[in-house]
């Protein structure tokens, strides 16, 4: 069993900002790109970290079959979390449930899922909506990933999202993935990018 204030106990040590709502059991951490959400659920014996409403699953989506096929690559892929539709509003969210139970949840176990879900709604959502409205012109997960990393301004993805300056440790959810992408992106020829494609993802985690 976890409380909210363990919970707050772990960010604080982290030096992580972050907001609570003690009576809905609620910490909201704003993460660059992506704001993360924790909620204690069956008193204390479960916590879900999620962030939702990365896309609308709506009539503005003009891919759907391609949109859905990513998110399961991408769900395979990922150790920590995975992409979920809601079938009564279309919000696609992303999440990790967290069965505490009679144990104990520890700060690296707690930090390490929150750094990975903030690093998945942040690559990974940019991925989707590319998808959403593109299409995935057929290309394999791997080649949407290197595409959409190229077309970032620096050309390369942070090791995770940076909430503060102080956040000292990198999420392992999606970094080899991510590393690997990186070295054999600086060996594609310039023009394999011009080609009119699409978007970015994770790690099998």
């Amino acid at each position: 069993m976890i409380s909210v204030e363990a919970l707050r106990g772990y960010l604080d040590s982290a030096d992580l900002v972050y907001s609570c709502d003690e009576a809905k059991g609620v910490l909201v951490l704003p993460f660059s790109g992506a704001q993360v959400s924790v909620r204690l659920l069956e008193e204390g014996e479960a916590v879900v970290i999620y962030v939702p409403s990365l896309l609308a699953f709506d009539e503005a989506v003009r891919h759907r079959g391609a949109l859905l096929r990513v998110m399961a690559q991408l769900n395979y892929r990922l150790k920590i979390g995975s992409f979920g539709l809601d079938p009564k509003d279309g919000e696609i969210s992303v999440a990790h449930f967290v069965p505490v139970e009679d144990g104990d949840l520890t700060a690296a176990q707690f930090l390490r899922a929150v750094h990975s879900i903030a690093s998945a709604a942040a690559r990974c959502g940019r991925l989707l909506r590319r998808v959403a409205h593109r299409g995935d012109g057929g290309l394999s997960l791997d080649e949407l990933l290197r595409r959409v990393e190229k077309s970032l301004p620096h050309r390369r993805l942070p090791s995770h999202p940076e909430p503060d300056p102080r956040l000292s440790e990198p999420p392992e959810a999606l970094r080899k993935l991510f590393e690997e992408l990186a070295r054999e992106a600086d060996q594609t020829p310039p023009d394999a990018t011009d080609a009119p494609s699409k978007p970015e993802g994770d790690d099998h985690e």
